[in-house]
């Protein structure tokens, strides 16, 4: 599965979807969840449908659908164009299996992580051969286990879905940043997200696109290939560059990088 930097969620109302072309997020996630009240849920994939069948963005779509609704959703989605789907409150890989072969093995799948028994479950997830990559949802989670949405909060959590995902190979993508008003914020929550390990950053805020794109695309290539170049040169196992240490395991996450940005 390709790295994204940003993941946009854009809820399935019209006025919301011709928006897509002229924005720039990596990739978007179409939404027919949460932000789409029960009463429209029909319209909002009638919508979704009508708009993909016109569209000529080139960025990669997902559409995260409705749990009580999966197979119908996937199926009237199927052959749109669309890369992948985002499975909601994911705890198990069982309750999607209903989904068939034909959609879970033909397109890209983003388990997304929301509830204390897709924590626990998380060694069996993470390896599920169908699930390209995971991501967290802080919200629904820190509602289901009655806690406050903090950083000290959810850091038991986010480094537990680090190090399965890591463990399995498997991209795995933050929470979005949920406050309007509090820029300095922004810019510290992304730069967690981002030193912990993440491959990328969702959002529900069109305003908080640039600043992760800037934060999960800042690592200077050309410092990165000058510094591999130095240290196969020197052919040594530890060698000491620009005043600090680098060992083969330190190389190697270079190479990642690099390989991640192509």
């Amino acid at each position: 599965m390709e790295r994204y930097k940003s993941l946009l969620f854009v809820p399935a109302k019209n006025k919301m979807l011709t928006k897509i072309d002229m924005l720039d997020a990596d990739a978007f996630i179409i939404d027919l969840e949460d932000s789409i009240e029960e009463d429209y849920k029909e319209e909002a994939i009638s919508n979704v449908i009508a708009y993909l069948e016109k569209s000529t963005v080139s960025k990669d779509i997902f559409v995260r659908i409705n749990k009580d609704r999966a197979l119908s959703e996937c199926n009237r989605l199927q052959n749109t164009g669309i890369k992948g789907f985002m499975l909601p409150k994911f705890e198990n890989p069982q309750e999607y299996l209903v989904l068939g072969e034909k959609i879970l093995e033909k397109y890209q799948i983003i388990a997304l992580i929301e509830t204390p028994r897709g924590v626990v479950n998380l060694p069996d997830i993470s390896s599920c051969s169908w699930v390209d990559a995971l991501a967290f949802g802080a919200e629904d989670y820190t509602a289901a286990a009655n806690m406050k949405n903090t950083k000290t909060n959810l850091l038991y959590v986010k480094s537990k879905l680090l190090t399965y995902s890591k463990a399995e190979n498997k991209l795995v993508f933050d929470t979005p940043f949920m406050q309007l008003s509090e820029e300095n914020l922004l810019e510290e929550e992304i730069q967690d997200s981002f030193d912990m390990g993440f491959d990328g950053k969702m959002a529900i805020n069109i305003s908080h696109i640039k600043q992760i794109n800037t934060v999960f695309g800042s690592d200077d290539i050309e410092q990165i290939k000058n510094i591999i170049e130095e240290y196969e040169k020197a052919g040594k196992a530890v060698v000491v560059i620009e005043g600090r240490i680098y060992e083969k395991m330190h190389i190697n996450h270079l190479r990642r990088i690099l390989r991640d940005r192509k």
